[in-house]
């Protein structure tokens, strides 16, 4: 992973596809491309809200984790435990991972008193992309995105034509 702090800005998109055509611009053009890098700014987290959350989604799901949580732990003790049979372990691990999956996911619910009554994803994004390079390279990979005969769309947009 190379050290972001030792690289120069060439260019900034609006998008990761734009970004990444650039470099492969580049890359038909001879460049040495293994000294750049596309680095993701401008960070934002999103939130997508998936669905309500109810008594009944919690107890279902924390049973279903439970039981696979239960599921892994028979089978390494079976695993570690030569000799035994799989059969009571599977009973075992399946009817305790149930009820205790399920009361950790009703008393992480009950704890929030309905403050978040619903299931979400989180992911982070970047609002921008900067094709970035080696202090050696980079106004020659400035120079080759900005001269002529390059498409439009994988110029060096306007915005980013500011003194590095």
């Amino acid at each position: 992973m190379p050290d972001i702090t030792a690289l120069r800005a060439i260019a900034s998109y609006d998008n990761y596809g734009d970004a990444r055509r650039a470099v492969d611009y580049l890359a038909n053009a001879g460049f040495p491309v293994e000294t750049l890098t596309i680095v993701g700014a401008g960070l934002r987290s999103v939130e997508r809200v998936t669905g309500k959350l109810s008594w009944g989604r919690v107890v279902i799901s924390g049973a279903l984790s439970g039981v696979l949580w239960g599921l892994m732990l028979a089978v390494l003790f079976w695993l570690l435990l030569p000799g035994k049979s799989l059969l009571p372990l599977f009973g075992l691990g399946v009817g305790t991972g149930l009820v205790y999956g399920t009361l950790a996911n009703v008393i992480n619910y009950a704890a929030t008193r309905g403050e978040r009554d619903f299931t979400s994803v989180q992911t982070v994004v970047a609002t921008r992309f900067e094709v970035m390079g080696d202090i050696q390279h980079a106004a020659r990979a400035r120079d080759v995105l900005s001269g002529e005969g390059i498409p439009p769309e994988m110029r060096i947009p306007s915005a980013s034509r500011r003194a590095w």
